[in-house]
């Protein structure tokens, strides 16, 4: 990529003169008159958007002259953004006019990794390049090569990539997050209490809690940095909260700006929270501070445990953690309601078959909450069963203060305190988790001890529970765009979506058939993926090593950086001279595109979208394109242009359903009718512009409907009965397939879990078992490099990574004005640490783990600047994943833009891995850190991003038009 050749004081001057720009660059007259008005004054338009430099998408109001965007600012009807902008979302003109924007459709010209050579083509041209790949593999090889790829950073639309490969019949998607970001959370606690994943801060900012109307007395925010990922939202709202006069719990390696606004800090050694929160468990149960009401009407706890099952949990756990005793097991109960779980009532004495309670039949149920019981089985054998709240119990027994304090590097007396603020709360916001959490080995346990102590509390669907959220409907009606798979499925249902049933649940197709399902790589043993009809990212790696259960072939990427977000990455360079074909769909080029693209497509900025995010908060509406330049469109629309080609010239017969037949998606050349489709009913698209960034309601009107939203579990069915938890039809179910008489119970022993470990739960069909079963009840193991002596010896020091304000994933490092506030990543280490390696303040530091003895490209390690500060576990460092575009620049080494500061090519992809979710080491990897020198090439001053000053150019209205 060339330098642009414009000073910041140069664009700031050349940007102010209307029409100055042409598409190619700036040019501008020399000889205008020093009058008063020397240009025309024109009409600056002020569109309401929605921004998506993260998931947030805080209201944005953008200032468009010329067709031109000059400003941006936040909406101030945005309740949860109340006007604010953080960093990410104002560096988007930035972007949006980044010299380096990837402008056309690119071919390689010369070889994967070695000859950064890129020829322009047409969008014809490309879109058949990828059409041809795939309709050759499907000849030689079958469908199941397709691996298709995503990411949440860069704004794609992540789901139309599992839509893409289940219209094409076969194949693979993943994302680097997924099973390492916000899957574990969101499919974990659905399992457990059948509402949404709003324990999670990231996406939904644990949203229940910031009601102004209810008083909390002590809120957690566990794995998560909300200061950091959402600093015009949740660290707000944290302060909000804290002066209504609740306590702030903090629990993080480092003391970071929401440390600083606790209560109290735990620097807990990365990777250990389960520990921690297996300890808090056991002191609720010791001190006997759980709801016991709560536990006894709305858990399963009260449920019995099969003794014959015996269950084959890995990493040591129990045996007895079997299956829940079902109903058609026992001898002598009534059957004719169908299968369902049982209970020993202390009333009748008997053991009785657990029902759905309703006003006129819960004083009937009075289950025994603990303990064990005498259980006559079918066969004639009495057996001692246990109650799932008695084995629970058991299962944190042992995890005292004193070990959870020496696994968790931590003075005991903070662990203490906070189970004591738990423990003594009558007004308990939850635990709130974060992307940490899903980023090593123990994802779903994290997850599991999270919503447990949220509802040993009794916080669902209670005041200030972050499992509670109300239903807002729009001002308006908004259209849909053509096929139902974007339209119908939120983002946390996307898995149960089935592409051989229409609206009606029709037959069609079929597409995906249960034998493509059984073949997706690693989904079989790690269940949890199929939440988003994930595969595995290690068993993909090692299928493209290995030929084995097959080989994929053709690669469709459509997000930012894979050589900084998937773990070990270093290794991946092995595996891309596997692959026939590579396509990256990017707003500009990575080291991805340099490393393993044949083909690159121009993307759109989310300042040249169109489409919903979905309602944020009250505010509702749609991102708008408020600029279009060069040929960049929208990447949902190129999947229907493959699917077009495929039918028209490769004579592709699913391809020919989707496009002509199913209507299940536009090409580029359709994007008008797609905006007519979307439009708000009754209404053209620029009508609906004129209206977006709607509001619903006022504050106080929002806020007050979620009063409304609580103990959703108490409304009664026509059935006269209570609604529940988890019950069928109302957000996810949380009993195992074979219950047909749903007691819709909050699954706090995890049966459904062991169930779907053993049968799946797709919509293909029943799946074969995993070779070991999943844990119903929560369990600690250390990080995976700690677990081996070898590498605890020689790497010493636990490093975790995280968010910044300035970044979101593997973005925005190619914004000057972001890069200038934070050019290179810090490396935080404490005195202690620091002083025994002779590093101070402000020293280059060498970075090592294990991977840099297995990959000769990172042998040196990589580096970074010494930040030495007290606000560290001694035992541990940190360090912010990054990598360098100004390596890829004309004539520099691309492949160091990867190489020298990026902190994922130390992290883990080997085993082992979550049971569940099948998640790797991202973060608490074990380092050493060495002093060393900066490294040669990597920009630093302010003047060096001087070349990244964005160049305005003419609106071209994209590349829709042939």
């Amino acid at each position: 990529m060339a330098f642009a050749q414009t000073t910041r004081r140069g664009f700031l001057k050349l940007a102010a003169l209307a029409g100055a720009a042409s598409a190619v660059g700036l040019g501008v007259e020399t000889n205008l008159l020093a009058t008063e008005k020397a240009y025309a004054e024109e009409e600056v338009i002020k569109q309401k958007t929605f921004c998506r430099s993260c998931p947030r998408a805080c209201g944005v109001i953008a200032h468009i002259k010329n067709g031109r965007v000059i400003k941006l600012e936040g909406n101030p009807d945005d309740i949860f953004s109340a006007g604010g902008m953080c960093a990410k979302g104002q560096s988007a003109i930035q972007a949006l006019y980044h010299p380096n924007r990837t402008k056309y459709p690119m071919k390689r010209v010369g070889e994967r990794g070695v000859d950064n050579t890129w020829e322009r083509i047409s969008w014809d041209e490309a879109i058949d390049m990828i059409a041809k790949a795939m309709a050759d593999m499907r000849d030689k090889y079958g469908r199941n090569g397709l691996l298709e790829t995503t990411g949440g950073g860069g704004n794609p639309r992540i789901i139309d990539s599992i839509a893409f490969r289940d219209y094409w019949g076969a194949g693979n998607v993943y994302e680097p997050g997924a099973a390492q970001c916000a899957m574990p959370r969101t499919f974990i606690q659905k399992q457990m209490d059948g509402w949404l994943g709003f324990t999670s801060i990231g996406d939904q900012q644990c949203i229940g809690c910031f009601n102004p109307n209810w008083d909390l007395d002590v809120f957690v925010q566990m794995g998560g940095g909300g200061a950091a990922s959402s600093s015009t939202i949740t660290a707000r709202f944290w302060n909000e909260l804290r002066d209504r006069g609740c306590k702030f719990i903090n629990v993080d390696p480092r003391f970071t700006h929401d440390s600083a606004r606790a209560d109290l800090w735990i620097p807990i050694r990365g990777g250990t929270d389960v520990a921690a929160m297996m300890y808090w468990i056991n002191y609720i149960f010791q001190t006997k501070s759980y709801d016991e009401k709560f536990l006894k009407e709305w858990s399963n706890l009260p449920f019995l445990v099969d003794v014959t099952d015996k269950s084959t949990c890995p990493f040591g756990a129990k045996e007895e953690l079997g299956q829940l005793l079902r109903a058609s097991q026992v001898q002598g109960l009534d059957m004719s309601r169908g299968e369902t779980y049982v209970y020993f009532d202390e009333k009748t004495g008997k053991v009785e078959r657990a029902f759905a309670m309703g006003p006129d039949t819960e004083a009937n149920y009075n289950p025994q909450l603990f303990g064990t019981v005498e259980v006559t089985y079918a066969d004639g054998q009495v057996r001692t069963c246990k109650t799932a709240g008695q084995l629970l119990m058991e299962s944190v027994a042992d995890m005292t203060l004193e070990k959870a304090a020496e696994i968790c590097w931590v003075d005991a007396s903070l662990l203490e305190t906070a189970a004591q603020w738990i423990a003594e709360s009558t007004k308990f916001g939850g635990v709130g988790n974060g992307v940490s959490h899903d980023q090593n080995i123990q994802s779903a346990e994290a997850a599991m001890c999270t919503t447990l102590i949220n509802q040993l509390k009794g916080t669902t669907q209670q005041p200030g529970a972050n499992a509670s959220g109300g239903r807002f409907k729009g001002e308006y009606e908004t259209g849909r765009e053509r096929g139902r798979f974007t339209y119908s499925m939120s983002y946390d249902g996307r898995g149960y979506f089935n592409p051989n049933v229409d609206d009606d649940g029709n037959p069609r197709g079929p597409y995906i058939e249960l034998p493509a399902v059984v073949e997706r790589l690693g989904y079989i043993e790690h269940k949890g993926l199929g939440d988003w009809k994930h595969s595995q990212i290690p068993a993909v790696y090692d299928a493209i090593m290995t030929g084995e259960p097959y080989q994929p072939r053709v690669w469709y990427e459509r997000s930012g950086n894979k050589m900084v977000t998937l773990a070990d990455s270093s290794s991946w360079i092995k595996a891309f001279p596997k692959l026939d074909f590579i396509s990256h769909t990017y707003m500009y080029p990575t080291s991805f595109t340099f490393e393993a693209a044949d083909l690159i497509l121009p993307a759109t900025e989310w300042l040249e979208m169109d489409y919903a995010p979905g309602a944020h908060g009250d505010c509702n509406g749609f991102i708008v394109a408020c600029a279009l330049t060069y040929e960049h469109v929208d990447d949902r629309l190129i999947y229907g242009t493959i699917f077009k080609q495929l039918a028209d010239k490769y004579d592709d017969p699913y391809a020919n359903n989707v496009y002509y037949v199913d209507k299940e998606y536009y090409t580029i050349r359709e994007r008008d009718q797609y905006l007519a489709d979307i439009a708000i009913k009754g209404m053209t698209w620029e009508e609906t512009k004129a209206v977006n960034g709607w509001r619903n309601s006022t504050a106080e009107e929002f806020w007050a409907g979620y009063d409304k939203a609580l103990n959703q579990h108490l409304i009664v069915d026509d059935e006269g009965i209570y609604q529940g938890m988890g019950y069928k039809g109302l957000d996810y179910t949380t009993w195992a397939e074979d219950i047909e008489d749903n007691p819709r119970k909050n699954q706090m022993y995890m049966d459904r879990l062991l169930y779907i470990c053993r049968h799946g739960d797709d919509p293909a069909g029943e799946l074969p078992p995993a070779t070991e079963d999943y844990s119903t009840v929560p369990f600690y193991v250390e990080p995976a490099d700690f677990r081996e002596d070898d590498i605890r010896e020689k790497y010493p020091l636990i490093c975790s990574n995280g968010r910044l304000p300035y970044f979101h994933h593997s973005t925005l490092r190619n914004i000057p004005y972001l890069r200038e506030t934070y050019p290179v990543p810090e490396i935080w280490i404490s005195p202690e640490a620091a002083a025994e390696r002779g590093i101070e303040q402000g020293d280059w530091v060498k970075v090592t783990s294990k991977r840099c003895e297995e990959n000769e490209v990172i042998a040196d390690g990589i580096r970074a600047k010494a930040f030495v500060t007290e606000g560290i576990n001694p035992g541990c460092c940190y360090m912010e994943r990054f990598w360098n575009p100004e390596f890829l620049e004309e004539g520099q080494d691309a492949r160091k833009s990867w190489t020298v500061c990026n902190y994922n090519v130390l992290s883990r992809r080997a085993a082992p891995h979550n049971p569940v979710m099948g998640t790797y080491n991202l973060r608490s990897i074990n380092v050493q850190v060495e002093k060393s020198t900066r490294p040669e090439g990597v920009w630093y001053d302010a003047k060096d991003f001087e070349p990244w000053m964005p160049q305005p150019c003419d609106n071209t209205e994209g590349g829709y038009v042939a």
